[in-house]
């Protein structure tokens, strides 16, 4: 007589435990270098729209920061969001991409953008009341606003395959 074979052994699935939930490891995130430079340049070009003339009135340059009637402009508003900018680009750079940091860019280029349009709006009214004229910093600081907001859209976007 035969004697009966041995049961298979079981796959290798079912040797293995269950892996719980908060062990399992997801792909590492992506670099994002375009939205990080992205982020930098446009803080370094915020800043430099700061410090270029604004607007001229009865042949004085005003800026960011100069003073007029006791009050400064938003020349450091500008520089702040563009330091907080620099800060997130470089985070984005050296520590790999992070979500948190991609919203919260986002958000701070938004405010950017917001402040640079609304002064913008007052140089130009100022220029059909009085008669001043315009300089290239609030547009320079428009354009490095919406190129850190770019930035920070791209961080954003950028997915883990």
């Amino acid at each position: 007589m035969s004697s009966p074979l041995p049961p298979p052994p079981p796959p290798p699935s079912a040797l293995a435990p269950p892996v719980p939930a908060w062990e399992i490891r997801r792909p590492a995130r992506p670099r994002c270098p375009i939205g990080a430079i992205l982020l930098i340049a446009g803080a370094a070009v915020i800043t430099l729209g700061a410090l270029l003339p604004w607007f001229e009135l009865a042949g004085e340059s005003f800026n960011g920061f100069s003073d007029i009637g006791g009050e400064v402009k938003d020349g450091p508003a500008f520089v702040l969001f563009a330091i907080i900018l620099a800060g997130f680009g470089v985070t984005t750079l050296v520590a790999r991409r992070l979500l948190p940091i991609a919203i919260l860019a986002v958000v701070i280029a938004s405010f950017s953008t917001l402040a640079a349009i609304v002064d913008w709006s007052d140089v130009r009214d100022a220029v059909d009341f009085v008669g001043a004229s315009t300089g290239p910093g609030l547009p320079v600081a428009l354009v490095g606003s919406l190129t850190a907001l770019a930035g920070g859209i791209v961080a954003l976007a950028t997915r883990r395959r």
